[in-house]
């Protein structure tokens, strides 16, 4: 499967200090590129394409101006959803039995706990990278929680990652 990292920055990015994939290769990021998740990464990407697809995903959350910036509007409207699958998650779970917790029962409650976690942070998801400035590297959800509202977010490089 594919996903996106997305270079972001409290200030703007010229296109001469755009990251380039060379950041994640090797253990930049200890054992194995974000824990062990990824299989490479390719700044071989369109830019265009991946800025949309940011757009859409964060939707009312922010506003963008172009594809070089966005504003973060608010960050309840991007956790209600993920709010909500995490207490769907954890209601399943008040369901789990001693049986199931004792065994690998992935259909009934590893499926419950794998959504509860990705809810919270999906590693498997969007990411976002300053180049070590502020962050570093994060899940968009931990970005998320960082983040101020009012605050502007710059746009720079994208990458493809598989895992």
């Amino acid at each position: 499967m594919h996903s996106r990292i997305y270079q972001i920055s409290k200030d703007p990015i010229p296109e001469e200090q755009y990251l380039t994939e060379e950041r994640y290769e090797g253990d930049a990021f200890g054992p194995g590129l974000m824990n062990g998740v990824v299989d490479y990464v390719s700044s071989d990407t369109d830019r265009s394409s991946d800025v949309f697809w940011l757009k859409e995903l964060l939707g009312d959350a922010v506003a963008f101006d172009g594809d070089t910036s966005f504003t973060i509007i608010s960050r309840e409207a991007f956790f209600r959803p993920h709010f909500e699958e995490f207490m769907d998650a954890v209601n399943s779970l008040k369901n789990a039995t001693l049986d199931s917790f004792s065994r690998h029962d992935w259909e009934n409650l590893g499926s419950t706990l794998y959504r509860l976690k990705s809810a919270y942070s999906d590693e498997y998801g969007m990411y976002v990278d300053d180049g070590g400035k502020q962050f570093g590297l994060a899940t968009l959800s931990d970005f998320f929680r960082s983040a101020k509202e009012g605050e502007t977010y710059y746009i720079g490089a994208t990458f493809d990652y598989h895992w």
